[in-house]
């Protein structure tokens, strides 16, 4: 089963069409600065939370959330996640937007994944899926904002360059 954990959002979007049939799916925001469904492979500045109608506000999950995100196709866990045309999520490939790391697999399409999001744009690899062990055997600290989702307590965690922070700021 899919979960999500905010971390960040972003206030003040309302919606650019009607997303009543199009919750937890990627986000773009348009020229007039409205929520619209992110396109294949594009940029995405979110993912929507709530199912807002035209004009209403959005709630848009933001880098350093983990978003519950409808999926095209299977996502296997670990994934790089990008955009298909519709704003759900597909694995992603050379030259996609990269939105961040699959923390929970969908098996099958329109199953519901957790999308660990970092949005960092090029292709797949930056970021990573470790546990505390894993994330303490990274030597020498990496440099301050590398960020991974820990599996030891289910959220991401940042360097800040010299130790592991959670999305709070809290040492870990």
């Amino acid at each position: 089963m899919a979960f999500s954990n905010r971390g960040s959002n972003l206030p003040g979007i309302v919606a650019g069409v009607d997303f009543s049939q199009a919750q937890h799916r990627f986000i773009d925001i348009d020229a007039a600065g409205k929520a619209v469904l992110a396109g294949a492979g594009g940029r995405v500045v979110a993912a929507l939370e709530n199912n807002p109608a035209l004009d209403v506000p959005a709630s848009l999950m933001t880098s350093g959330s983990v978003a519950k995100v409808q999926a095209s196709a299977a996502v296997a866990l670990g994934a790089d996640v990008a955009s298909d045309a519709d704003g759900k999520a597909i694995t992603a490939v050379s030259g996609d937007f990269v939105v961040g790391t699959c923390v929970e697999a969908a098996g099958a399409p329109n199953e519901l994944c957790s999308v660990e999001l970092a949005l960092r744009g090029g292709s797949a690899g930056a970021l990573k899926v470790l546990d505390d062990a894993g994330r303490d055997a990274l030597t020498p600290q990496p440099p301050a904002g590398t960020a991974i989702f820990n599996t030891s307590d289910n959220a991401p965690n940042y360097s800040d360059g010299t130790a592991w922070r959670d999305s709070d700021g809290t040492l870990t």
